[in-house]
């Protein structure tokens, strides 16, 4: 067994990675009692673009509820730059997410980027990575040599764990965008494994017709669970993290939905009004909306509240769309793309609804390109949707698209936004880094 994952590179051996980079930000942390150690960030930007060209100065603060924020200071002819920091031993250990903000003479920014959530202290000696970009031009770079995933979850805030082209575990770190050896292996491996975070560092693995698993990232441990099913197993279900922790599972040919806690174990369970596969589902504060995957005249939509446990049709129009994607913001659910069951043929649409309405009020809504099992990751005022190489973000006001340009990817099976505010894009190559 590994050993935990308790800071980057702690108890693995990471190997080295090259990208296209900038010069060194070098951030020295000093405790109260006037020790000093030093974190170098390598800074990452798309190949051929200099964010930096006419930046004069530099800033960096360090984000939290009471943010730290340290005078600028200049960038010298070769691009480089010293930030000191003075930090009391609490602040050193208090979890962060450092930002820098470079700026020209006029004091306008031309580039900004920010670090992951992370105590800085505990990355003295370390050299981390950080994509940085202009303000008003989303930037993304492939990050080479890492291991392609598929069906990964965030964890713990520093680091991704999916499951490689094998079906084992694979955990990249987010600050220094290296591979994270060491992982428990999987015994059988599952490559039809979903993962859902449970929360607390603990992620729920279930699929393939294997038992239930509990993977524990404080301790690299893997546990089995309850799969909470009489006589059967999950084979390829739809899963969704529960708000405030803990995961359910659904839609796997049957009317099946069952509630996981925070650790692993089976809360409850229940019936859907109607059997489904590969549908869509998203919680929105205590209600989950599940779209999708029915049969014959099944309604589109139905309503669990996961306080009650009462399962209710939210929208009874037929829509038996398969494999889309949902994501929440706000009081409104975006059902994007999928696969028509009775053609095959990827779907160009999407649909928003709102849980509070009687019958849903769908809105339904083109999308740039069809899409059969897109991913989708809602950002502060858009939703980036992603597959097959291709990526568009909708206003989720207006609900116009615009396509979005990234490296070649391929196939993208996964989409993350993690704690640096930059999202992670998955699937059949190497992974793509976009700011938004």
């Amino acid at each position: 067994m590994g050993e935990a994952p308790t800071k980057p590179g702690s108890g693995f051996h990471s190997t080295r990675l090259s990208l296209p980079s900038l010069p060194l930000l070098l951030l020295l942390c000093c405790a109260s009692e006037g020790a000093s150690s030093s974190v170098l960030v390598q800074l990452v930007a798309r190949d051929g673009e200099d964010p930096f060209e006419g930046a004069a100065t530099a800033r960096v603060t360090l984000e939290a509820d009471e943010p730290i924020a340290f005078d600028p200071v200049p960038i010298d002819p070769a691009g480089e730059f010293e930030v000191d920091v003075d930090l009391s031993d609490a602040q050193a250990g208090a979890v962060r997410r450092a930002r820098l903000e470079a700026s020209d003479a006029d004091g306008e920014i031309v580039s900004r980027g920010s670090t992951p959530l992370a105590p800085i202290g505990a990355l003295a000696g370390f050299t981390i990575r950080l994509l940085v970009s202009p303000p008003e031009s989303a930037g993304s770079v492939t990050i080479p040599d890492l291991p392609p995933l598929r069906r990964a979850v965030p964890l713990l805030d520093q680091w991704i764990l999916g499951l490689d082209g094998a079906g084992d575990l694979a955990m990249l770190d987010l600050l220094t965008y290296l591979p994270v050896r060491g992982m428990t292996p999987l015994d059988p491996v599952g490559p039809e494994a979903r993962l859902v975070e449970l929360g607390e560092g603990k992620v729920l693995l279930l699929g393939g017709g294997e038992d239930a698993l509990v993977f524990d990232g404080a301790a690299n441990g893997i546990t089995t669970a309850e799969d909470g099913l009489e006589g059967a197993s999950w084979r390829s279900p739809t899963v969704a993290a529960v708000p405030g922790g803990g995961a359910l599972a659904l839609c796997d040919g049957a009317d099946d939905l069952v509630v996981w806690d925070g650790q692993g174990a089976v809360l409850w369970d229940a019936s859907l009004a109607a059997d489904r596969e590969g549908c869509a589902a998203v919680a929105v504060g205590n209600r989950l909306v599940v779209y999708g995957g029915g049969s014959g005249d099944s309604p589109s939509a139905e309503l669990v509240d996961l306080e009650s446990r009462d399962v209710a049709i939210l929208s009874a129009r037929s829509d038996r769309r398969r494999g889309s994607a949902a994501v929440a913001r706000g009081e409104r659910v975006f059902v994007l793309g999928g696969i028509d069951p009775d053609t095959g043929s990827p779907l160009g649409d999407g649909v928003r609804l709102d849980p509070s309405c009687d019958d849903g009020c769908p809105e339904p809504f083109a999308l740039g390109a069809p899409r059969a099992s897109p991913v989708a990751i809602a950002t502060e005022d858009e939703v980036l949707v992603a597959g097959d190489g291709t990526a568009e973000l909708i206003d989720l006001g207006s609900l116009a698209t615009r396509p979005v340009a990234l490296p070649e990817a391929g196939e993208i099976a996964a989409g993350l936004l993690v704690s640096s505010g930059d999202v992670w894009l998955l699937g059949a190559r190497a992974p793509i880094v976009y700011a938004p």
